[in-house]
């Protein structure tokens, strides 16, 4: 560590400390040193947070307005949101925040910034001897399921699809990219800036939930109770991760506990707020569900042993290839014999496989969210080998013979992952 930033971190914890015992103008002093040394925006925003509390407004605004000016012009799209509106919580008529705001949207849609845009009166300059650091998905398939944490041989274990990282100089949230300006203008309208503080429960498993969050800085542990009751650690959640999209979408309730590992603020935007936009604005609802529909899908192909190796970016060139299918329990899905130009992902269900063993005697077999099967007769052209029936309430994703064949020849790892995999499944059923 640079001698230049171990003082940093030093004065940062120093003023960090003496704000918590209400010592706001000594940490004032701590924190002006560190923004001689690094002019760090995060910096700027704890000495507004130390002049909010002591009453000094102005003060205040000056030093939040240096850091939404510093993570708008760098695009750095969730921090510049939450610094935006905690101006406006201070000065409801702020004029440069809806400047702000606007050039936030340019920057979604990689468009040239307007003139005159994004700037804020009384930012304060500071001498910059170096550049401060850039800022440093599991989504339960299926809430219900008594074994979702379970996973069969056939599924790589990953447990990294509970929410989308969004992280970068230029940040592109999902979330948000297909918003028009006035809706995305609405959106944020709503979104509000909440901290909690290191060990605080922010979600808790169990309780009804109607917020989605976005981590805007800090860290939270995402854990569920065992059957035994015990808290059982699931993942970390870090900046631009959402999570509670779940209760939002469905009215489900929290399936996880999740709690701040160190303070965290999040934005948050209600249910209630959202049906208020979409009152004038109805296409976002439309918008905000694809995106749940997408990180739904995306979390399956993620944690599939044929597309993990995949991106993110080169994952969402295929997803629009899936489509969705449903079975009752006790449903065929696939019958022995016949022929078959499709093959399926388990979303949410299980299903039981039988298969007429050539020596005589029935192999079975059991599959789980995640799992996939019918690829045997997209590769080899033969009948289906196996009848696969629902045990369950069943929803699957399908892809037909052709699409798979596209996919196989953009991404020929996938072919090869799928032959090992048939050749495995054809000797289990000998």
């Amino acid at each position: 560590m640079s001698d230049v930033k171990q003082r940093a971190t030093e004065l940062v914890k120093s003023g960090e400390l003496k704000a918590s015992k209400g010592k706001y103008k000594d940490a004032i002093n701590d924190y002006l040193e560190v923004i001689r040394l690094t002019n760090s925006p995060a910096i700027h925003t704890k000495v507004g947070e130390c002049y909010v509390k002591m009453g000094q407004k102005n003060e205040a605004i000056k030093h939040y307005n240096f850091a939404a000016k510093k993570y708008t012009d760098t695009g750095t799209l969730l921090k510049a949101i939450a610094v935006n509106k905690i101006i406006l919580k201070i000065d409801p008529n702020n004029a440069d925040v809806k400047g702000r705001i606007a050039e936030l949207y340019r920057k979604q849609k990689g468009e040239e910034p307007a003139l005159g845009l994004g700037g804020g009166k009384g930012v304060i300059e500071a001498e910059v001897v170096s550049e401060p650091e850039e800022p440093d998905i599991m989504d339960l398939i299926d809430p219900d399921d008594p074994q979702m944490s379970e996973y069969s041989l056939s599924r790589k274990r990953v447990m990294s699809s509970y929410s989308t990282k969004m992280a970068g100089k230029q940040e592109k949230i999902e979330l948000f990219s297909d918003l028009s300006r006035d809706e995305f203008i609405a959106v944020v309208d709503k979104i509000k800036p909440i901290t909690f503080s290191a060990g605080e429960v922010i979600l808790r498993e169990g309780e009804e939930g109607d917020s989605i969050y976005c981590i805007v800085s800090g860290e939270v542990s995402v854990s569920k109770r065992s059957e035994q009751g015990e808290e059982v650690y699931i993942n970390s959640l870090g900046e631009g991760d959402f999570f509670g999209e779940i209760g939002f979408f469905s009215n489900a309730v929290r399936f996880a506990t999740i709690k701040a590992v160190v303070e965290t603020t999040l934005l948050e935007l209600t249910k209630r707020d959202m049906d208020n936009v979409v009152e004038d604005h109805p296409q976002v609802r439309d918008v905000l569900l694809n995106f749940y529909k997408k990180r739904i899908l995306d979390t399956i192909l993620a944690t599939s042993p044929l597309f993990s190796s995949l991106s993110a970016k080169k994952r969402s060139v295929i997803l629009d290839l899936f489509k969705p299918r449903r079975f009752g329990e006790g449903d065929v899905v696939i019958k022995q014999g016949a022929p078959g130009d499709s093959m399926y992902f388990i979303q949410s269900g299980y299903v039981k496989v039988v298969a007429k063993k050539e020596g005589g005697g029935d192999f079975t077999s059991r599959l789980l969210p995640g799992d996939f099967f019918g690829e045997v007769a997209l590769i080899t052209g033969k009948p289906r080998t196996a009848d696969v029936i629902a045990e369950s309430d069943l929803r699957l994703l399908e892809i037909t013979r052709n699409d798979l064949k596209a996919v196989v020849q953009r991404y020929p790892e996938i072919l090869e992952i799928l032959k090992k995999n048939v050749k495995s499944r054809v000797e289990a059923i000998k």
